[in-house]
């Protein structure tokens, strides 16, 4: 992919901020039982922030997540989640793996 930006090209910025998305959520799958636990711990005290957040600045935020629930909507209704994703899985490896290692990620912090 390559993003004509100025007189330049960030194609490869792009790539690298790709990479680094994938290589940070292999850091925390790959951690120790205690840095996984302090990991989950900074997101629970996010989550608890951004209440907090949300109730300080209500009508921005709310905005947001109208335009959130729409799109979800939106793409619920057009099976992107039932038909999409899942073929999307079956075509490209990386992006099972990635989607693997999200949900991982997703009950480690769940639990």
């Amino acid at each position: 992919m390559t993003v004509p930006l100025g007189n330049g090209v960030c194609s490869q910025q792009v790539e690298q901020q790709q990479l680094n998305a994938t290589q940070e959520l292999n850091k925390v799958l790959d951690a120790s039982a205690e840095e996984q636990a302090r990991f989950v711990e900074t997101i629970r005290r996010q989550r608890e922030r951004g209440r907090k957040w949300y109730m300080r600045i209500m009508l921005p935020v709310v905005a947001i997540r109208h335009n959130s629930k729409v799109m979800r909507k939106r793409l619920t209704a057009i099976d992107y989640y039932d038909i999409f994703i899942p073929n999307m899985r079956i075509i490209s490896q990386k992006y099972d793996e990635y989607c693997n290692k999200l949900e991982a990620l997703e009950k480690l912090v769940a639990a």
